[in-house]
């Protein structure tokens, strides 16, 4: 699934993200983004790395939101750890997260 990306001294290890987001008045899944921290500047990537931990965290702290149309977004995340997805909806995004998202 992850691009074969070379890897950076700047940042390691690596943490690659895959953002997509579903549901809303369509029902549609969009893909919204990825990337791989090995490719930002070390600040940026210590950041990141940051606001996906929080956004885990979010995640397993929640309820479902009832409510028709609402957006849900799906966080892969793939690091050392290994590969785990996160889900949150829209209405429990940590603001970082948000800001990615705009």
């Amino acid at each position: 699934m992850w691009a074969s990306r070379p890897s950076s001294p700047r940042c390691n290890p690596s943490l690659r993200i895959e953002l997509t987001r579903s549901g809303g008045y369509a029902g549609l899944t969009t893909k919204l983004g990825e990337l791989d921290t090995a490719e930002l500047p070390e600040e940026e990537a210590r950041e990141l790395t940051e606001v996906v931990k929080r956004a885990e965290t979010a995640a397993g702290s929640q309820r479902p939101t009832p409510g028709a149309d609402r957006f849900q977004y799906h966080l892969a995340i793939e690091d050392d750890d290994g590969r785990r997805e996160v889900t949150l909806g829209e209405d429990h995004m940590p603001d970082e997260l948000r800001k990615l998202v705009r």
